[in-house]
């Protein structure tokens, strides 16, 4: 029975690996069960069609061992086992899960190395365990698992140094795709697998003293699956979120340890096993298995970590009292320090609306994005989270997140929220939902695309925030294909000018789109310009815009109607140039899900590239300006085109400083500032990375800075000069570098 067992879970280890990596990216979900249905066919005719097996004589056993437990013994050894053993595959993937990348390959891994040591450990028990007594080994086999156990949580602590370590070491040999998913198997191998191993053997054994003269074995098998199936509700959605990982694994060790008696080991040789055991549990424990650390500068606030069932969630805080979520330790997931971007990502869109009754946010994190809605004057604004404690932490970011304004807020599952909402809005934003993560994909298909446009309203428009840092461009392209089919007239629209860690908006309608945007400038004075917004912002009425939207909009560098105009960067006809011709993201064939995980894994994140291909579509910038322009007064144009003339010269200043490349970025400031000195962004810019050279503090992002040049500082402050000579810190500035030392 050992060997059958270890050969049955070898075959569904390497059916992991084969559905993960070659059927489901091949054929789809439908395609791939097919497949397998028709080799489980294949199976059944070989054996109907295949030669008569021969008889052999059974003998007359009535118990395997001459020890038997007795049977209400066994019932319940098999069923706990089950259950321990798969809850500490529940509880080790939600610890481990802190720092791995979460994508469906991870997962594969984990569970493919998780069969891989039972099937290894049957096959040794096979090979060497003894079959003529069943309570030494059983005990030896109880108190191994308890220690294993032990020693897989005390891997845990460590899952951060071995990924890294290994990811780095082969990354040369074997490049960083293939070098992660090595580093994740290294990680699931320390934690996973001694303990898979004593598993195979422990079950293998149990099952053996199951025979008897009728069978027996499937009612072992019935049993222990019992088990199996009750740990993932009761570990995964009960013990952790109360008790915590480190506690949860804790009583997983001591589980095994209270199995002893079951075996029918008397007392004092019971201590012989549980001591070695428990020293384990005693040495393995006391560790920490919170993995997620706070951002650089920051730290937890008190009370500020919680472990839920799908992540581990924390909020740090700074000296000066800036906060930041974190979810897991890979992601930053908003907050004070990084409000700029999250707000943004909520006025974007609902400035593109004439007059948004009712908006609805998929994706919470620290309600800064839906808060910012509330602005704009008597809007329902209804928000839907996944991660309940991420909810629970709302109130660690108010008064600045507005969630007392916030009408509903619903944790659910975004797919599943769309679909049973019976509601309709005018305006729906999506998240920047991590597309490499496992799951997430699947809010990148056309279905679900679809469900969201059916629960718009005539006139209603959908934004779908990407992020550009963690998307290769086939993905984008795929991305884009996919939102295209759904809304043909899409645009795209960027959220702010940082093209280290761009987001972009695929904005579509349902309805006729309105002839580009006409409140947005007509009607509205070309020269005005001043600390709040136009009257245009009004969409026809005061009650859009009050004291907090007129200074939110002026923080936010959307004050004036043509700032937002500017965040505009491809119309319908560019989207379908970067998207092209190939197939779509469907939730049949998940192609995000299996494609956006190497480019996380190769490069982790950047953007620069992204955006150099947008940049680079032909015509794109003459295209651009016609689109935004229809239905804008002829004395807009000029004005306008060089408007986003000025953004993109912007943009590639900033992809040339990200490469240190100082005097390509310099002459794109000013080429940025020649084309529209409305674009104020350019020159303030600019008159501050000139300070920072002549001080010696001007660093490209993630390098070492540049060498103090007060000189090459205070020609780059003339050229700005000469550029807008009034720009009062500019002649400021030059004036306070006349005092420094000449270099």
């Amino acid at each position: 029975m050992a060997g059958l067992y270890a050969a049955n879970t070898l075959g569904a280890a390497v059916g992991i690996v084969v559905a993960a990596t070659v059927l489901v990216p091949m054929l789809g979900l439908r395609g791939t069960v097919v497949a397998l249905a028709a080799l489980d066919v294949a199976c059944g005719l070989a054996m109907w069609l295949g030669p008569a097996a021969r008889e052999r004589e059974r003998p007359p056993v009535a118990h395997a061992f001459s020890d038997p437990p007795a049977r209400a013994n066994l019932a319940g050894l098999l069923v706990l086992t089950g259950l321990l053993g798969i809850g500490f595959e529940v509880a080790g993937v939600r610890v481990i899960g802190q720092v791995l990348e979460n994508t469906v390959y991870t997962y594969a891994s984990i569970v493919c190395v998780y069969l891989l040591g039972t099937a290894l450990g049957a096959a040794l028990w096979q090979r060497f365990g003894p079959t003529d007594r069943f309570t030494g080994p059983a005990a030896f086999l109880l108190g191994g698992l308890a220690f294993a156990v032990a020693i897989g949580t005390a891997m845990m602590v460590a899952t951060e140094p071995i990924y890294d370590g290994v990811r780095e070491g082969l990354a040369g040999t074997i490049g960083r795709g293939p070098s992660s998913i090595a580093g994740e198997l290294a990680v699931a191998a320390l934690v996973f697998g001694p303990a898979t191993m004593v598993m195979g053997a422990t079950f293998s054994h149990l099952v053996l003293a199951a025979r008897g003269p009728s069978g027996g074995i499937g009612w072992a098998m019935a049993l222990n699956t019992l088990g199996s199936a009750l740990a993932p509700p009761l570990v995964g959605v009960g013990l952790i979120p109360s008790m915590g990982g480190r506690w949860t694994l804790t009583l997983i060790a001591i589980g095994y340890v209270l199995l002893l008696p079951l075996v029918g080991l008397d007392r004092l040789r019971r201590w012989h096993v549980v001591g070695p055991a428990m020293a384990g549990v005693v040495l393995a424990f006391p560790l920490n298995l919170l993995l997620i650390s706070p951002p650089a500068g920051m730290t937890f606030i008190p009370g500020g970590i919680r472990e839920g069932v799908m992540a581990t969630v924390g909020v740090a805080e700074d000296r000066e009292g800036a906060r930041v979520l974190k979810v897991n330790d890979q992601f930053n997931m908003g907050g004070t320090r990084f409000s700029f971007g999250d707000r943004r990502q909520a006025h974007v869109p609902m400035l593109l609306h004439p007059d948004p009754a009712s908006a609805l946010f998929l994706g919470v994190g620290s309600g800064l994005t839906a808060g910012a809605a509330t602005l704009h004057g008597d809007v329902e604004v209804t928000a839907v989270e996944l991660v309940p404690e991420i909810v629970g932490f709302l109130d660690a970011f108010d008064p600045h997140n507005r969630m007392d304004d916030i009408d509903r807020i619903v944790v659910a599952d975004a797919r599943r929220f769309v679909r049973a909402d019976e509601r309709t809005y005018d305006v729906i934003v999506a998240d920047l939902f991590p597309p490499a993560r496992d799951g997430a994909g699947a809010l990148y298909t056309r279905e679900h695309f679809a469900a969201i446009r059916g629960r718009l309203d005539e006139g209603g428009l959908f934004c779908q925030w990407l992020p550009l840092y963690q998307l290769d461009a086939p993905v984008v392209a795929t991305i884009v294909r996919t939102f295209l089919e759904v809304f043909p007239e899409a645009s795209a629209w960027i959220g702010t000018y940082n093209p280290r860690t761009p987001i972009l908006g695929l904005i579509g309608r349902v309805g006729e789109p309105p002839a580009d945007l006409p409140w947005i400038l007509g009607g509205t004075d070309p020269d005005a310009d001043g600390p709040s917004p136009p009257t245009s912002w009004l969409a026809g009425g005061g009650e859009r815009r009050g004291t907090d939207m007129a200074e939110e909009l002026v923080e936010l560098a959307l004050a004036r109607p043509i700032d937002l105009l500017a965040c505009r960067m491809l119309g319908p006809e560019q989207l379908r140039a970067l998207g092209g011709e190939g197939p779509l993201n469907l939730d049949d064939r998940p192609r995000v899900v299996y494609a956006a995980p190497w480019y996380t894994y190769a490069t982790g994140e950047s953007g620069l590239e992204r955006i150099e291909e947008m940049l680079a579509l032909p015509d794109r910038e003459r295209i651009v300006a016609d689109d935004a322009l229809a239905g804008i007064p002829a004395s807009q144009d000029q004005r306008v085109r060089s408007f986003i003339a000025a953004r993109d010269a912007y943009l590639r200043s900033r992809i040339a400083m990200a490469r240190a490349d100082l005097t390509a970025a310099w002459d794109e400031l000013i080429a940025a500032m020649e084309a529209s000195p409305e674009f104020r962004t350019a020159a303030v810019i600019a008159v501050s990375e000139a300070e920072q050279l002549a001080r010696g503090t001007l660093a490209p992002p993630d390098l070492p800075p540049f060498a103090a040049d007060p000189g090459r500082a205070m020609a780059f402050l003339d050229r700005i000069i000469a550029q807008q000579p009034d720009f009062a810190d500019a002649r400021r500035v030059r004036a306070g570098l006349t005092r420094l030392p000449r270099g």
